[in-house]
């Protein structure tokens, strides 16, 4: 298993199939649209997602986001945090090769945005706007949770379903999905 993965806990198996078919059907015009979702052996609720294709942290960001808060009205909130690599391209040009834990702050109230935690706990809040802030304390430390193969079986893969593909035609797909609301 690769490292760039987004951990869900507290969630059925209804409620993160609904969520991340949303989110597929929603990022269809990607190449980052296609998941393989993995469920842990132990523990109910408890589930791994993996990325066809390995998303920048832009999009990245965008998926622990969504996740977070889908539906959050409805139904139990989930606990969402992910692992992914700064890149050169990214907004942490500066710390190319860092591995981020990501995650969506308990006290957050503007929804567009995510905390970044590198091993070394320094932290930043990124903005989808591209904007980042230095967080002197963030709210979490960086946890290492390595994946090995023995805790997480394959449950299924999910991709965008046919009647999607037209939903981005009409010129929106540019828009990211908090802007869809």
């Amino acid at each position: 298993m690769n490292n760039t993965r987004i951990h869900i806990r507290y969630a059925g198996e209804a409620q993160v199939e609904e969520s991340l078919q949303d989110l597929s059907n929603l990022y269809n015009h990607t190449e980052y649209a296609v998941f393989r979702l993995y469920k842990h052996v132990s523990e109910p609720g408890v589930w791994l997602l993996q990325f066809e294709k390995t998303p920048d942290l832009e999009h990245f960001a965008y998926f622990v986001n969504y996740l977070h808060y889908h539906r959050r009205k409805e139904k139990q909130p989930l606990l969402v945090h992910g692992y992914c690599y700064a890149d050169e391209k990214d907004a942490l040009a500066a710390h190319p090769h860092k591995l981020l834990m990501v995650y969506v702050s308990d006290q957050d109230t503007s929804y567009d945005n995510v905390t970044l935690v590198s091993k070394d706990n320094a932290a930043w809040l990124y903005d989808f706007e591209g904007n980042m802030k230095v967080i002197d304390h963030p709210e979490r430390a960086f946890i290492d949770e390595p994946v090995y193969n023995v805790t997480y079986t394959f449950h299924r893969s999910i991709s965008p379903t046919e009647h999607t593909s037209d939903n981005f035609s009409a010129g929106i797909s540019a828009r990211p999905w908090w802007k869809f609301w």
